[in-house]
């Protein structure tokens, strides 16, 4: 089935400069990782929320008919599944919304179409980021401002001031917190004066004048408008230098809230999912040759397995990760027989991404 976000070689029509398909088909992978928790099997149980009942079958015919509000029959009785509730309910359809809104500025940037492409990341990475963020720091106090407060002020994330703050206690709570800084996820959303970041680049794609003295218009022009080739080159440049850091991390608190919830132990798919996103990262510096085959070397020696066939004694080499990271195979090098993600393999990745 054709992947419309990632450029196959031979791809034709393809308006994106060759030098960053790469970044391009990385942030492709990535972006599935947000589909799968809506469309996978695998995260079914965020679809469903089991509560006990008393024995009364009146009761059940009640809320079966909806004569009786489900939600305010447990915020009377059981509000721990009630908190369970909302909280799937919000991650599911804050991330379906955010999801769209990716793939849609991902979809634009691949056929040129920066100007949209930089504006359509306002509401997922400005606001609906940051109610994912203040829910994986305190899901009590964000359901309390949520659900029982009379005014959507309480939970407005254009009033929510501490911005820097809830990054960084987010960070915190990622367990795979290693590759962000609350600083430099600030700056690239929020900071108006960063040059690298998105706030000011976003203003010039949503007004067509703007008068903030770090992204004032220049006199006789207009905000994109008069857009030259250098320009479309200057804004390929910014957004795919942004653009993967802020996808990945915004997939690692989403997976956070969602593994929190529905397998706090470490379970098999966590592990491949935050390996996949480390391997990304890794990939995305690949310009710093030395620094990535010292790390590579580093992993190496850590990822080492037997094949079941041959009996061959390998270890998973940079080849070997991004065979596994663009097509979900790992094979042996010596008979090409393909290996399964065994349980002593996902010990060993689980100590590559939570080193102690």
């Amino acid at each position: 089935m054709k992947h419309y976000l990632y450029i196959e070689e031979g791809d034709k029509d393809i308006s994106l400069p060759k030098e960053y398909h790469k970044i391009n088909n990385i942030c492709a992978l990535i972006y599935d990782q947000l589909t799968e928790i809506y469309n996978s099997t695998d995260f079914e149980s965020l679809k469903v929320t089991n509560v006990s009942l008393p024995n009364d079958i009146d009761l059940v015919d009640q809320l079966n008919n909806g004569a009786i509000s489900t939600l305010e029959w447990l915020e009377n009785n059981d509000k721990q599944a009630l908190e369970v509730i909302l909280t799937k309910q919000l991650i599911l359809a804050i991330t379906n919304d955010l999801t769209s809104f990716m793939f849609e500025s991902l979809s634009c940037a691949l056929r040129g179409h920066m100007t949209v492409a930089f504006a359509l990341l306002r509401k997922p990475l400005i606001d609906e980021l940051l109610l994912l963020e203040q829910l994986l720091v305190d899901r009590e106090d964000f359901i309390k401002r949520y659900y029982y407060t009379d005014s959507s002020d309480k939970y407005d994330p254009s009033k929510t001031v501490n911005k820097k703050e809830i990054i960084e206690k987010a960070i915190q709570k990622l367990k795979c917190k290693h590759h962000f800084t609350a600083e430099r996820i600030f700056d690239l959303r929020y900071n108006k004066s960063e040059i690298s970041g998105y706030n000011w680049i976003m203003n010039h794609a949503l007004h067509i004048v703007t008068s903030d003295k770090n992204y004032k218009t220049e006199k006789q022009n207009l905000n994109f408008v008069f857009s030259q080739k250098e320009d479309v080159e200057r804004y390929y440049l910014h957004y795919y230098g942004f653009i993967p850091t802020l996808l990945i991390y915004s997939v690692s608190i989403i997976d956070e809230l969602v593994f929190d919830i529905l397998s706090p132990n470490d379970s098999s798919q966590r592990v491949i999912r935050e390996f996949k996103r480390l391997l990304a990262l890794l990939f995305l510096v690949d310009n710093q040759k030395d620094k990535i085959d010292k790390l590579f070397d580093d992993i190496s020696k850590e990822l080492i397995v037997e094949c079941p066939k041959c009996k061959n004694m390998l270890s998973l080499e940079k080849a070997d990760c991004e065979l596994y990271f663009y097509s979900n195979l790992l094979l042996c090098p010596k008979c090409f027989n393909r290996l399964l993600l065994s349980e002593d393999l996902l010990d060993k990745i689980k100590n590559v991404i939570y080193p102690k």
